[in-house]
């Protein structure tokens, strides 16, 4: 493994911290130090050496992944019970200084990294394909490690309180982290709007989705339980009748789907994963009960929208009234996936609105 940024080290010091980047270690913080393992050259005749290859590689990298958003790290499906792990700034090396809400915040870290979760989630969140452009390489493999005297200080730090309060006013994090959510507000209302008549065009031809699908149903199918039942249905539709219709109205149902997927990723991206790093200590009791209903509605509507989730029980009591009794039973899970999904987002929008209203002071733009 290529390693980097290595300084020398007093000979009474372990040898443990013979390869310890230099990382002025704040209170109640902890490093995680990313190196580069290998990766391949997009011209594998432009270098004579390996090893100068990856030196300069690694050069490349430390100004490149600096403009990867480490918000992006809180999108990651390994990092999903991160929390109230705070991924606060890059440091030369490339160290990554992150903070925590509390103690069972360090352990979450910690446990994650003894499990070999760490580096696939940093590899997945911050080697895009940006960044692989930026380091002329057509593949990059990341080794990010944790040492464990900073977390176990780390650890008694925020029991013996000697981690100072963060507070908005002084946090230049915690700022930045506004002004994202901030800049995406005219987005946001835009894209509200844009769901809003994606859900009003399904409305609009909801019966005659309905009546084909009844018309066209194996009479074995009494239910539909999975949006992977639904395409599989579909799609023996479309091969009964290929230049048919049906196929447009059909079709529908994927757009509208596809659309909610997209917005809910946009909105993690541009709110709630920016929101999830501003620290706790710098909202009040009522932004972080915001933050979690967003973050609890997100990551249900999420299952939802995957291929195998049941539906079947779903009940969007607006849209229940738009189908008959006696089509519930086929239709009412699979539209109520939908609209609940939707109003998810919908509510997500006001309570962006409501966290932001609530800040103790003016953030600018």
């Amino acid at each position: 493994m290529y390693r980097s940024h290595v300084i020398h080290i007093p000979e009474e010091q372990t040898d443990k911290d013979m390869s310890r980047p230099i990382f002025d270690r704040p209170p109640g913080r902890i490093g995680i130090y990313i190196e580069l393992e290998d990766a391949e050259p997009v011209d594998p005749h432009e270098y004579g050496s390996h090893v100068y290859f990856l030196r300069d590689t690694e050069d490349k990298l430390n100004s490149a992944i600096r403009q990867v958003p480490l918000s992006k790290i809180k999108g990651s499906e390994r990092c999903c019970l991160l929390n109230d792990v705070i991924f606060e700034e890059y440091h030369d090396g490339v160290i990554i200084s992150v903070g925590f809400e509390d103690v069972a915040a360090v352990d979450d870290l910690w446990h994650a990294y003894e499990r070999q979760l760490l580096t696939p989630c940093l590899q997945e969140a911050l080697i895009t394909e940006q960044v692989l452009s930026r380091t002329a390489v057509t593949s990059l493999k990341l080794e990010c490690r944790i040492w464990e005297d900073e977390i176990e200080a780390c650890r008694e730090e925020i029991k013996l309180n000697k981690v100072s309060p963060i507070k908005l006013e002084t946090s230049t994090h915690g700022q930045e982290m506004i002004k994202v959510v901030k800049r995406y507000i005219p987005t946001l209302a835009e894209h509200v709007l844009m769901l809003k008549d994606t859900l009003n065009r399904f409305d609009q031809s909801l019966g005659e989705f309905i009546m084909i699908m009844k018309q066209n149903l194996p009479k074995e199918v009494d239910k539909i339980c999975t949006y992977k039942q639904f395409l599989e249905l579909a799609d023996e539709i479309r091969k009964k009748k290929p230049d048919s219709s049906h196929n447009k109205i059909l079709s529908i149902y994927a757009k509208v789907r596809d659309h909610i997927k997209l917005e809910v990723r946009e909105f993690e991206d541009h709110v709630l994963h920016p929101l999830l790093q501003v620290h706790g200590s710098c909202e009040t009791l009522h932004q972080r009960e915001i933050k979690g209903h967003m973050r609890a509605g997100l990551r249900e509507t999420r299952e939802r929208l995957k291929p195998d989730y049941d539906f079947y029980q779903l009940n969007h009591k607006e849209w229940q009234a738009k189908v008959l009794l006696n089509e519930q039973k086929l239709f009412l899970g699979l539209i109520s996936v939908l609209a609940s999904s939707v109003t998810t987002l919908l509510e997500a929008d006001t309570q962006t609105d409501e966290y932001l209203s609530a800040l103790p002071i003016k953030i600018k733009i």
